[in-house]
């Protein structure tokens, strides 16, 4: 339950920036990309979140594939917390078994390096 908690701070902070960084125009810029100019996994993300919030899909998907793809997954996990932290219910994110963690860390990793080959 308090991790849970602290997840659902992690995104209101995150939405928060988001939210900034939108009105602004103003981001962090990655640090991996700072000092090995090379894309991370997670490089474009705010400028994707951005573009959703233009509306712009096309451009979204443009900016960070994977992260892209996987924001429905994210989007269920994340209503679910909030509901099992309202009902005091285990939630399905902590249903699900490390290999899948696994797994999405080895495509992201591979992801990655596909991403600044091409």
């Amino acid at each position: 339950m308090k991790n849970n908690l602290y997840i659902l701070i992690g995104a209101l902070v995150v939405f928060l920036y988001l939210i900034f960084s939108f009105i602004t125009g103003l981001s962090i810029p990655c640090a991996f990309h700072e000092i090995t100019h090379l894309l991370c996994p997670g490089c474009g993300v705010t400028r994707m979140f951005k573009a959703l919030l233009e509306g712009n899909i096309i451009k979204a998907f443009y900016y960070n594939q994977l992260i892209f793809i996987s924001l429905p997954i994210f989007l269920v996990l994340f209503i679910d917390l909030v509901y099992c932290n309202f009902k005091n219910k285990k939630c399905l994110l902590l249903k699900i078994p490390n290999s899948v963690y696994y797994v999405y860390i080895v495509i992201l990793l591979v992801f990655a390096v596909v991403r600044n080959i091409i």
